[in-house]
């Protein structure tokens, strides 16, 4: 079921201006997508109205399911890296003692939530019982919660999530008296702030996106949403526009203006921004749980499971390619593309600090159990050839292609010679031009022999110029000779 499409809006390069661009009364306009009438005593009735349709914008995953437990390969090197330590998002860890403490919290949000569209609870409640069916297909587990429990977690944890997100924006001033005196005590504590941020990217801590999109979507049509900027609003992002602004803080990835619409979840949204370049699913409306039916099952070949990609990325180390003359430099456009031209290789620069290992160990789970092609597998794989030693991590540091917050080199090193661990690879048409490149580039001879001579004498301008006087004055010294030996005959 999908709706009609939202206008595109393009969002700026700062999330600053994306802050100032979102919010605001929506404008009283037709019934349909973004249209929305928002008149008070008519709103949540065609709110109703849509959903009993199947109209509005919701899109729906291109497959089933799209969300599941990790594999005990993938999460063997480091478990903590899949497991939520402080807060359930779904219902995958509803129920674990040791996130409890969190619930109260998120109740609070939810009361937020209420307050600013004037939905009662049981509204609420009953419009999020329409698209349980199709909230539980998009796990792989069947759960057993009955009379509405699996629709309660759906809807409280859907708006804490979506009342987080706008409150760490600022994007909008509470009117009226609130239930709760302190309502988002996540929010403005920078620690608790952050990893609330870094447990909604694990792939066993997800919502439907489409439970997201229309819970937003309430909010951005109430009356009562008020932005506490003075600008005047002329349309609302999309709430992947939105998401991704949210994330940008931890990605450091610019943000594409074509996001798809049908979307899984955020980690879904994730793999796009750090390669938009990589296969979509093909809508086939299948459900394919039963590859999931058993703990221990996926749809991976976990005998084949290995690390052997030496057919596609013979590559070397950075300090390797440095001594055969490859010179780096840092690449536009998305995180993941990889140049190799006129003995340069451009690498997009990439933002190394506390929790990418979780974020690039959630993506690559999410596209080995999920995904049509392996691009963040393939990539890793690249970055874990290139970078063999500290010493290359230090070399990346100096062209720019790296930056570390917190970290050691030995650090960095550890963990991209560990991350693709028991992955599996079968291709990677996307990096093996550029590697092929670069391969035939540091196995020609004449590269061979003048790589040690640019490296010692033509590294620096200084080096160059001491060259260059020296041949002069060999030269010159050479022409004085011979003229000497004419003026003697």
């Amino acid at each position: 079921m999908a709706g009609k499409a939202q206008t595109a809006f393009q969002l700026e390069k700062e999330v600053e201006l994306v802050v100032k661009k979102i919010g605001g009364n929506v404008p009283e306009k037709s019934v349909k997508g973004d249209a929305m009438a928002t008149k008070p005593d008519t709103w949540k009735t065609k709110i109703g109205a849509l959903v009993d349709s199947g109209d509005g914008e919701v899109f729906l995953p291109s497959s089933y399911p799209c969300i599941s437990r990790v594999h005990s390969n993938l999460r063997e090197e480091n478990p903590k890296a899949f497991t939520p330590s402080l807060i359930s998002i779904g219902p995958l860890h509803q129920g674990n003692k040791e996130l409890q403490a969190m619930e109260k919290h998120k109740s609070s949000y939810l009361r937020t939530f209420l307050h600013v569209t004037t939905l009662g609870f049981d509204d609420c409640f009953n419009l999020v019982r329409k698209w349980e069916a199709d909230a539980r297909r998009c796990y792989a587990e069947t759960f057993e919660q009955k009379n509405g429990e699996f629709a309660k977690i759906i809807l409280e944890d859907g708006c804490f999530v979506v009342v987080f997100i706008l409150v760490y924006f600022n994007l909008f001033s509470i009117e009226g008296d609130h239930p709760d005196p302190d309502p988002h005590p996540l929010n403005g504590q920078k620690y608790w702030t952050w990893q609330v941020m870094m447990e909604m990217m694990l792939l066993e801590n997800q919502l439907p996106f489409f439970v997201i999109d229309r819970l937003y979507w309430f909010v951005r049509c109430s009356n009562n949403f008020n932005a506490k900027s003075n600008t005047e609003w002329k349309d609302f992002p999309p709430t992947r526009e939105l998401v991704s602004a949210f994330f940008k803080k931890v990605t450091d990835v610019n943000i594409p203006p074509n996001i798809p619409e049908n979307l899984d979840h955020f980690v879904d949204l994730l793999r796009f921004l750090y390669n938009p370049k990589s296969k979509r699913k093909e809508s086939t409306g299948n459900d394919c749980r039963e590859i999931f039916s058993t703990p221990s099952a996926s749809h991976l070949d976990v005998e084949s499971m290995g690390n052997d990609c030496s057919e596609f990325f013979s590559t070397r180390s950075a300090t390797h390619l440095h001594a055969a003359g490859v010179k780096f430099g840092r690449a536009k456009g998305s995180p993941m593309d990889i140049e190799f031209t006129k003995g340069v290789l451009k690498i997009h620069r990439l933002l190394i600090q506390e929790g990418t290992e979780i974020i690039f160990r959630n993506l690559l789970a999410f596209e080995q159990l999920h995904c049509p092609d392996e691009s963040i597998t393939a990539y890793l794989c690249f970055l874990d050839k290139l970078i063999d030693t500290p010493s290359d991590v230090d070399l990346l540091k100096e062209a720019g292609v790296i930056r570390s917050i917190g970290g050691s080199n030995e650090d960095v090193c550890k963990l991209f010679n560990n991350i693709w661990r028991n992955a599996n690879l079968t291709s990677s048409a996307q990096f093996s031009p550029a590697c092929e490149d670069l391969n035939a580039y540091c196995g020609t001879p004449w590269n061979k022999c003048m790589a040690p001579l640019k490296r010692e004498y033509l590294s620096t301008p200084w080096k160059v110029m001491g060259i260059t006087a020296g041949f002069s004055v060999l030269i010159l010294t050479f022409i004085q000779a011979v003229c000497s030996i004419l003026t003697a005959d």
